[in-house]
């Protein structure tokens, strides 16, 4: 929708799909998608587990394509570190509730 300037420099030191623009529209996309999954799968463990792997990847690919970010307020990596713990934090909660749902028979 709305690009950024530093989203855009970003994307331009990184492995492209196509150009900037079509790279940015198809992550978009697939930000848009790995969310729906979430939702229409709600109280699954695995689009969770889909989207820390993409935050993951999102680290890595941001500390190696353009370390000096990290030092900007709002910066890509303490927003994608918060991402992944609250990843973390939803699967080991929705663990605990398979758990108990198990102990009490009301999970197959």
């Amino acid at each position: 929708m709305f690009r950024h300037a530093t989203e855009l420099e970003l994307v331009s030191k990184g492995p492209l799909i196509g150009d900037e623009q079509t790279t940015l529209l198809l992550a978009g996309i697939g930000e848009v998608a790995v969310g729906l999954l979430v939702i229409l799968f709600w109280g699954r463990v695995w689009p969770i587990f889909l989207s820390l792997v993409g935050f993951v990847i999102l680290l890595v690919a941001s500390v190696v394509i353009s370390p000096g970010h990290a030092v900007h307020a709002f910066n890509p990596i303490t927003l994608t570190i918060s991402a992944i713990l609250f990843c973390v934090i939803q699967i080991v909660e929705q663990q605990q509730i398979i758990e108990q749902q198990k102990r009490r028979g009301i999970a197959g």
